[in-house]
């Protein structure tokens, strides 16, 4: 498959509900104003304040890492970090990186 990459990362701290290996879907994020859906098959589903959503189902999952960073308060623990590079097919590319504008994620 042709296409872009683009790598998402996620941190608990900025999400309402994380889901890794979720029922329907390899990984969810959800924040008072961005979803993100990883489901299997190749599904992607991208939405910022319920203004720009796209979804595609050639997604290809590229790279799975999770992190531990040390917590910024000084607190004793972790705080769990999830990075996916995801490949997205070009017709589809603009309108997932417009969609994403609410998320940290960088255009490899």
């Amino acid at each position: 498959m042709s296409g872009r990459n683009i790598r998402f990362n996620f941190q608990e701290k900025d999400y309402t509900e994380l889901c890794l290996g979720c029922d329907d879907a390899l990984f969810r994020a959800i924040s008072a104003s961005t979803i993100f859906t990883l489901g299997k098959n190749g599904y992607l589903y991208v939405q910022t304040n319920d203004v720009a959503e796209k979804s595609t189902e050639k997604a290809k999952l590229m790279y799975r890492n999770v992190q531990n960073d040390n917590d910024p308060q000084g607190q004793v623990g972790y705080i769990p970090k999830f990075i996916f590079d995801i490949k997205v097919p070009e017709e589809d590319f603009d309108d997932i990186v417009t969609s994403a504008y609410g998320f940290d994620y960088n255009i490899l």
